[in-house]
């Protein structure tokens, strides 16, 4: 623990909390995109998985929705739809209303994978918290909120 306190604090001395979360972010990101690398599944991709995994169910998921939720062109979109249905992960239906537009759906495979990758997520997210109380959970809970807004605060200021 202390060697961990010493990179963080460098040599004034000082903890830097920007220094800690970026480090804990580092090393969060590093392990999910190992198990992605293990996978074989971009980050892109994960987000599309995720998103039709949360709405799909509830609703029709259009690939303008996919190109408008992620803020991405329509043909980065398609590529990475068709690589996705090459894997068997989705399949892309003709709408009744209108065959021309598609409706984006997850295959049991697709399902499964997004299961797995939500289950190591969650598995690595328990190991982050490892021994750290509720109430140091709240706490921290708390401050991440107030460091977030701050920042988002700071940079609409400079717009």
């Amino acid at each position: 623990m202390k060697q961990v306190l010493g990179r963080i604090c460098g040599e004034g001395g000082e903890f830097r909390f920007g220094k800690a979360v970026q480090m804990v972010a580092n090393h969060f990101r590093r392990l999910g995109d190992e198990n992605l690398s293990n996978h074989d599944i971009s980050i892109s991709q994960l987000r599309i998985l995720g998103y039709l995994a949360r709405f799909g169910e509830e609703r029709d998921v259009y690939q303008k929705d996919l190109e408008e939720e992620f803020g991405v062109r329509r043909s980065s979109v398609t590529g990475i739809l068709q690589n996705m249905e090459k894997r068997g992960l989705l399949e892309r239906t003709a709408s009744d209303h209108d065959a021309r537009v598609k409706i984006v759906l997850l295959t049991q495979k697709g399902k499964a994978l997004d299961a797995e990758l939500r289950s190591y997520i969650h598995s690595l997210e328990d190991s982050l918290m490892e021994g750290v109380s509720r109430e140091e959970k709240e706490v921290m809970q708390r401050a991440l909120v107030k460091m977030l807004y701050n920042l988002e605060k700071t940079e609409r200021k400079r717009v």
